[in-house]
């Protein structure tokens, strides 16, 4: 004899329902909470909603071109969301977080090598990782070994970095590395690296500075080299007097990038300029606005501080979370994700090893509803609520509004149901602006019965809605219910808008509607009515049945 759980809740006909897919549709459309009521009247609505979609189907408005490209749209929005592994994503996101925390000052030496010839390049990287053991310092190991042209005025200092200004994998290489010590050898796909961490401080963050740039070579004579820092002398003054460093950029900076835009530089993090240049820029703050001139490889420079960006690192924060996901998905470390996925869908499609990436992958999404419940799970919710939009739209939305004869017997039958409460005819004005609604309030005041020709005067500034009105359904309070009542103007905190109204005349309650004034009533109702007499029909044609058994131990 079958089990509880393996039973059907309820059957339509032919067709069954499970307990589970009742459940997921209920929890995840019912913002109620699982008392007997609430299931109760859902198991209904569910019910209602499965007979509609089975006629759905039966009138083969699954294969119209338009429910096929509508569910092909739909497929291509969400399924990147399941090219993806979660799991290694939040994974990533806790370890970028955590290293985007804090800066390092990094020394490194570097030995290149050409395609597959890497023998000398392996000997001397080993070399250089045996002359540190021991006990050499970094320094005369980078000046001895390091082919980094910069190494003669480094020594291997390259300076500050922070989280993604490294390929992941040396970023996690040098995070994981303890302060003073020396990395393991790293080979790149064009070099070895040795690492060695120096220093490390909280995270300075997206720098945002304006520059004025003086450009001055190395070997520049030294009456030229005296020439351009006086004049870098004599900006600072000026700016630090008051002077406006966009016209100042404008005029003297020679850094063809920004000179036409006050100045203003791309944001950036730590070991994506010269170290000087950033060094002098991390020092800046809206206590420090300006630098002293300094001189770079480039020339002399003054800084203006802008802003400082500071990475998301709260994973408790969403916003934070959204963002660091954002930049791991323009990351190399995204890669793991694909190859993560690739692994899944090549255990997934069971293709032979040897067979391609593109080929696997391609496999994978086509037949995605069969490999991942979820995914399948949310097309078909969407399939099926599209078709129920397409019936509903033939079985009772296009037919109601063309049934003129209909709705208006209907609402002979039933004309008593529809009645005004208490209302006023008048006109609602409404301004983002509150002075110009003030001033416009005090126009009309003057002259109330002139509304209409003062509201062309406003050219859209004030709009007003002319109706009548259930006074429950204003969105302001009368002090009175009397004609000719101007109210003062108040804020509107849910429309955002600040409103007054004019009340022309006043209604008593209980008075019946004529057809054109409920006829949006009507037609909802006799919508309603077409409904209920489909779902008889279908009800007819497909009994439902429901469960007992299984509907107890949903409610227990």
């Amino acid at each position: 004899m079958a089990t509880v759980n393996a039973q059907p809740l309820f059957t339509y006909g032919p067709h069954k329902v499970s307990k589970e897919t009742f459940l997921r549709a209920y929890e995840k459309n019912n913002l109620g909470g699982k008392d007997a009521a609430a299931m109760q009247q859902y198991l209904e609505l569910y019910t209602r909603f499965r007979l509609k979609v089975q006629d759905a189907y039966d009138l083969k408005l699954d294969t119209m071109p338009s429910q096929k490209a509508d569910l092909e749209n739909f497929r291509n929005q969400v399924i990147g969301m399941y090219l993806t592994d979660d799991s290694m994503m939040l994974e990533l996101v806790k370890v970028s977080m955590a290293n985007s925390k804090r800066d390092i000052r990094l020394s490194h030496i570097y030995i290149p090598f050409n395609g597959t010839d890497t023998l000398a390049a392996s000997d001397a990287i080993k070399n250089a990782a045996k002359a540190l053991q021991q006990g050499k310092s970094f320094e005369t190991v980078a000046m001895e070994f390091s082919k980094d042209p910069s190494v003669k005025l480094n020594k291997g200092d390259i300076g500050w970095i922070s989280s993604f200004t490294l390929p992941y994998a040396m970023e996690s290489l040098v995070y994981n590395t303890p302060i003073g010590s020396i990395s393991s050898i790293y080979k790149s796909s064009t070099a070895y690296h040795i690492f060695r961490p120096s220093a490390d401080r909280p995270a300075t963050g997206n720098i945002h500075v304006a520059q004025i740039l003086l450009e001055l070579p190395e070997n520049a004579p030294s009456k030229e080299a005296d020439r351009v820092k006086k004049l870098a002398d004599s900006l600072y003054t000026v700016i630090v007097a008051g002077g406006d460093f966009g016209k100042l950029a404008l005029a003297f900076s020679n850094d063809n990038a920004s000179f036409n835009n006050q100045g203003v530089l791309q944001p950036f993090s730590p070991g994506t300029h010269d170290p000087l240049f950033e060094e002098q820029a991390v020092m800046l703050s809206d206590k420090n606005i300006y630098s002293k001139p300094f001189r770079s490889t480039n020339g002399w420079h003054i800084l203006r501080f802008l802003r400082r960006y500071p990475r998301p690192t709260d994973i408790n924060n969403a916003e934070d979370i959204a963002a660091m996901k954002t930049l791991i998905q323009n990351d190399d470390r995204n890669s793991l994700i694909r190859l993560s996925v690739l692994q899944r869908a090549r255990k997934a499609t069971g293709l032979p090893p040897e067979t391609s990436e593109d080929e696997v992958l391609e496999k994978y999404i086509a037949g995605l509803e069969q490999y991942d419940s979820e995914y399948a799970a949310q097309i078909n919710e969407f399939a099926e609520g599209n078709l129920l939009f397409e019936a509903m739209q033939r079985k009772v939305w296009d037919k109601s509004a063309g049934d003129e004869k209909g709705l208006q017997q209907y609402y002979k039958n039933n004309s008593g149901r529809y009645k005004w409460k208490e209302s006023v005819s008048g006109v609602l004005f409404s301004s983002t602006d509150a002075s110009v609604l003030r001033s416009f309030h005090k126009k009309l005041t003057a002259e109330p019965e002139t509304w209409k020709g003062l509201i062309l005067l406003e050219n859209g500034a004030v709009q007003y809605d002319s109706s009548r009105f259930e006074i429950d359904q204003l969105p302001l309070k009368l002090p009175e219910t009397k004609s000719g009542l101007i109210t003062e103007p108040v804020y509107n905190k849910t429309d955002e808008l600040h409103q007054f109204f004019y009340v022309l005349k006043t209604w008593p309650a209980n008075v019946t509607r004529s057809y054109e004034e409920a006829k949006g009533f009507v037609l909802n109702d006799y919508q309603q009515v077409l409904e209920d007499a489909w779902i008889k029909e279908l009800k007819k044609k497909y009994p439902v049945k429901i469960n007992q058994a299984v509907w107890k131990s949903i409610n227990r």
